[in-house]
């Protein structure tokens, strides 16, 4: 995709008129930047996906081998049609993925929410067994204590019924 995009930029700049007194960038692959030294230059084949282009080398002042821009108007449509079908594609995957995560995080909600009610509901069990385990505490302290009193007052008179024997 990245090639396809540089190759494509590539081309819309060496797109200019024929005769154009603008000035051309040139791109070179070569470490050397004297221009003096350089005696022929090789012209290059642009691949975009299948189109393959001839792309001459033009010296300044040369006549070209057509009329009108650099890039014939035919391969200039094919690339636009190229370009046109990587976006068309590329929306298509971006609809795709994002029409996917939707629906991942749809179900991951709904099973949030299952498990949030699940737990509250847990968390209301738990704290009816608490209220009714506090009432069955109190209840059984208040035993105890009744209880207790009521031991402690047998022992009493247990004991004076005891005494009152044993000193007769």
């Amino acid at each position: 995709m990245k090639n396809v995009i540089l190759s494509f930029i590539i081309l819309l700049n060496s797109i200019s008129f024929s005769h154009s007194q603008v000035p051309v960038l040139n791109l070179s692959l070569d470490q050397d930047k004297n221009e003096e030294m350089v005696m022929q230059h090789n012209d290059i084949k642009l691949t975009i996906g299948n189109l393959n282009l001839k792309a001459p080398f033009l010296y300044k002042g040369e006549i070209t081998p057509f009329q009108g821009y650099l890039v014939k108007l035919n391969n200039y449509i094919k690339i636009q049609k190229i370009v046109e079908g990587c976006q068309s594609s590329c929306d298509v995957l971006i609809e795709s993925v994002k029409l996917s995560y939707e629906d991942k995080l749809t179900q991951c909600q709904t099973q949030c929410d299952e498990r949030i009610n699940i737990i509250s509901k847990e968390n209301d069990l738990l704290k009816s067994d608490k209220k009714k385990l506090e009432k069955d505490l109190s209840s059984e302290q208040l035993n105890k204590y009744i209880w207790t009193a009521a031991s402690f007052t047998t022992g009493v008179g247990l004991g004076i019924l005891v005494y009152s024997f044993s000193i007769k």
